[in-house]
């Protein structure tokens, strides 16, 4: 009999809008129907700005169920995907579930439905997806109260926790669960090394970017915590003396009005706000772009689309607070500790782009490959 696994998330694929933890899921479960396991997942209708038709559809052997959120708008510029009596709707279809998987961390449709999973005796496993740390603020404080309402509960009776860095593996810590307790899984990835570049001359002209610039791509939500002002900020002082050009991709966070100030003159020019591209416009993105950049200021743990552009043969700048296991150590990119030397890095990139950019493909073959992935995730099941 074919072991049936079910994973309860807000947003699953192509709801691309909401960043890496449907891309993940995606990959991950499409890997698990490869090798034999019947999948199912449990989703909202939320896309992006736009409500995905609801009822069941087959993605890629994925049996995928959308039910609908009470407010989409709540969904896309909040994260409150709240579905009315969920648990009745869902009851039937996780019985003979052998585990249940759960994306994100206080995520309400988790608050919902983890009850109903624990009463029925069902083993769970947590995708936290970089979500345990506190924001500052307000924000910080309600996260507080969630965990001790409910998110310690949850993940205290949880069979598998994983984590994409030894970071992440630390902040469980925090729920008072040891190491030994939780599994350490890096992000599926899918090469894209051989696929054909667009041609360069076109993109570049697309966004008035000069053919000789050093050309920098964020990609990601334009929100505060990314800490994209501080790259802005080194575009412009290095730009006096080189050539070179800061793509920002990725959808308004609120923060884009205050990103365009720090840009000032220098935006439209040689730093230039895209908007969000997804698929293959964002694919051609990497291919042409020299490297790729990301420094949150906040712990996020691994960033999928600087996974995705090391996978097209980019080379990535990133930060601590944004960690990529076995980057340096494959000499693929350079992990930035002192934000306040980001130009140093960027300056040494563009020396050695070359050196740094043979990497990138054998660390995506061998120790990101989503099928790997997939096989190590089923070890952990057994």
């Amino acid at each position: 009999m074919t072991d049936r696994l079910l994973f309860i998330t807000q947003y699953f694929a192509p709801a691309w809008g909401y960043g890496g933890p449907p891309i993940v899921l995606y990959r991950l479960t499409r890997e698990l129907v490869n090798l034999g396991f019947s999948i199912t997942v449990i989703t909202t209708d939320s896309l992006d700005g736009r409500r995905q038709k609801s009822g069941k559809e087959i993605i890629d052997g994925v049996k995928v169920f959308r039910f609908p959120t009470v407010s989409n708008c709540l969904a896309y510029k909040f994260k409150l995907f709240y579905v009315p009596f969920i648990r009745r709707k869902i009851k039937n279809m996780l019985a003979g579930s052998k585990f249940v998987f759960f994306s994100d961390l206080r995520a309400v449709l988790n608050w919902q439905v983890y009850p109903l999973v624990k009463s029925m005796g069902i083993p769970y496993g947590i995708f936290t997806f970089g979500q345990i740390p506190y924001d500052s603020g307000m924000k910080g404080q309600i996260k507080k109260v969630f965990d001790k309402l409910w998110v310690s509960d949850f993940v205290t009776s949880a069979k598998f926790r994983f984590c994409q860095t030894e970071h992440e593996r630390e902040m469980y810590r925090q729920f008072s669960i040891a190491k030994e307790n939780t599994q350490l899984l890096l992000l599926p990835v899918d090469s894209h090394s051989g696929k054909k570049t667009g041609n360069k001359k076109n993109f570049r002209k697309r966004f008035g970017i000069s053919e000789t610039d050093f050309l920098l791509l964020y990609v990601g939500r334009l929100n505060k915590l990314k800490g994209i002002d501080s790259i802005i900020r080194s575009v412009r002082g290095l730009r006096n003396k080189h050539n070179i050009t800061l793509l920002i991709v990725g959808r308004d966070d609120g923060c884009e009005g205050q990103l365009r100030q720090e840009a000032g003159i220098e935006a439209g020019k040689c730093i230039i706000f895209a908007g969000p591209l997804y698929e293959d416009a964002v694919y051609e993105a990497y291919r042409n772009a020299d490297c790729f950049i990301v420094t949150p200021r906040f712990f996020e743990e691994t960033s999928t689309a600087a996974l995705e552009a090391l996978s097209c043969g980019i080379p990535v700048i990133t930060s601590e607070q944004s960690e990529i296991p076995y980057l340096e150590e494959y000499k693929a990119g350079i992990i930035v500790k002192d934000i306040s030397r980001l130009d140093t890095a960027i300056l040494t990139m563009m020396l050695q782009r070359d050196k740094y950019k043979k990497g990138t493909i054998n660390l995506i073959r061998n120790k990101y490959d989503s099928s790997k992935i997939a096989k190590r995730f089923v070890s952990f099941l057994t």
